[in-house]
């Protein structure tokens, strides 16, 4: 969608290397570092965290499947706090994306969106635990092709309409979106190099998943149903303290039911008794 907006060269090469040009391979390794570095920061932003921590004093990390990203948010919190987490993690990653643009081109934002997923996944500033880069994911097929991204979106929604696994529907975007990448991209030079990056993209993502995969062949994965989530602040109550005396009253109590109990099975045992003779 973004080679839209950038002009042809910028989209290209972009603004800093010039391919051919003496030092060419210098500047392009350093911008291949600067791409790569700003990037991984970008991506180490994590939204759920950040929106967890800010709205519910809580981490998203210690609640429900432990994972940083959308779907535990929605499960934990509602379908708002989800939202907000999936569009701070497409937002991080279009910046980073742009930067790769504006210093190498559709290479630049291929690299940068694989370096975004690592950050999510292990996030420098979060002790290296983050999310498993599905929303990420999202963002780079968006940022490179429009087309693209609404046909790994039908196949995501259809995928989560057949099956209500919302895992399921992101593994099958992950797995499709090289392919559907490679298919629409016009850029002819370095197209195996891209697709190369897609599919280590679609590798991580599939990866993080396989729990998932094995509970959903095991029949034990959450279903996703729609549906408001209900209260998640949960309050316990605090044990009540009983002094002794309400103990003591209590036994007594307790005492003299039992005794009351006793004196009518013996009356009753009487009654049959004299019936009997």
């Amino acid at each position: 969608m973004f080679k839209y907006i950038f002009p042809e060269s910028v989209w290209l090469n972009g603004m800093v290397f010039t391919p051919g040009t003496p030092m060419s391979i210098g500047i392009y390794l350093l911008c291949l570092v600067a791409v790569m570095a700003a990037a991984y920061v970008c991506g180490s932003v994590n939204s759920a965290i950040i929106f967890s921590k800010l709205l519910y004093k809580e981490d998203i990390r210690t609640k429900g499947s432990g994972n940083a990203g959308m779907t535990n948010m929605m499960r934990n919190y509602g379908i708002g706090p989800a939202a907000m987490t999936l569009i701070g993690d497409m937002l991080k990653t279009m910046v980073g994306m742009i930067i790769g643009t504006l210093l190498l081109g559709v290479n630049g934002a291929y690299i940068a969106g694989l370096f975004c997923v690592l950050g999510h996944v292990i996030p420098v500033f979060y002790n290296f635990k983050g999310g498993k880069g599905v929303a990420a994911t999202v963002m780079i097929v968006l940022y490179l092709d429009l087309v693209a991204f609404l046909l790994v979106i039908a196949v995501f929604a259809l995928v989560v309409w057949a099956t209500k696994y919302l895992s399921l529907g992101s593994v099958m975007l992950a797995l499709t979106s090289p392919l559907i990448l490679y298919r629409n991209d016009p850029v002819v030079h370095d197209r195996p190099i891209r697709l190369f990056i897609t599919f280590i993209i679609a590798g991580i993502v599939v990866f993080l998943h396989r729990a998932n995969i094995k509970r959903v062949m095991n029949g034990t994965e959450s279903k996703f149903k729609f549906k408001k989530t209900a209260k998640t602040a949960q309050v316990s109550e605090e044990p009540k303290l009983v002094s002794a005396e309400e103990t003591e009253e209590s036994s007594v109590k307790e005492e003299e039911i039992t005794e009351e109990v006793l004196k009518r099975k013996e009356i009753n045992r009487k009654k049959s008794a004299k019936k009997k003779k």
